[in-house]
């Protein structure tokens, strides 16, 4: 999910922690015009798996979403009953 920071009521940032809590919680990028001045150390345990400054680089996203993509991969095989599908090397 991409979110900007500054949502009025509410940050982001607090709607990636809200979102933390849910069982198939999302990864959440901040994109932000605030991002040098964002002095918050616990953003990235609390649901917010990146922060892009605005204006952000289509190469920036594209190793964003490449590292959702792995990350995603890589929980969805840690989940109970799953069977890897990938060969097994002897």
């Amino acid at each position: 999910m991409l979110t900007d920071y500054s949502l009025g009521k509410v940050t982001g940032a607090e709607l990636a922690d809200t979102l933390a809590d849910s069982p198939n919680s999302p990864f959440v990028v901040l994109v932000t015009g605030y991002a040098t001045e964002i002095d918050d150390p616990t953003l990235l345990s609390r649901g917010v798996s990146a922060v892009l400054p605005k204006p952000c680089r289509g190469e920036d996203l594209r190793q964003i979403r490449t590292r959702v993509a792995v990350a995603t991969l890589a929980a969805y095989e840690r989940r109970p009953g799953h069977r890897s599908t990938h060969p097994t090397h002897v």
